[in-house]
């Protein structure tokens, strides 16, 4: 029965495949963004030592935490 009333909204709106897509695509950006931002925040926490263990020195922190949250 749902593939029945899913069809028969398909064929009353054409773009409804389109925007189902476009909805995905959006929610899947936000939460590439909002990951990356916690990321960012995590590693402005970190210590010397923390920072030593990853290889990253506080230089890199300042570089990667001053970028803006959509950009990688």
């Amino acid at each position: 029965m749902t593939s029945i009333v899913h069809d028969g909204l398909e064929s009353l709106h054409p773009t409804l495949p389109g925007l189902r897509a476009t909805a995905r695509q959006a929610s899947a950006t936000l939460g590439v963004w909002r990951q990356r931002s916690r990321e960012r925040r995590e590693l402005a926490r970190m210590t010397a030592l923390d920072l030593h263990d990853i290889g990253l020195t506080r230089l890199d922190v300042v570089v990667e935490t001053q970028k803006p949250f959509w950009r990688a």
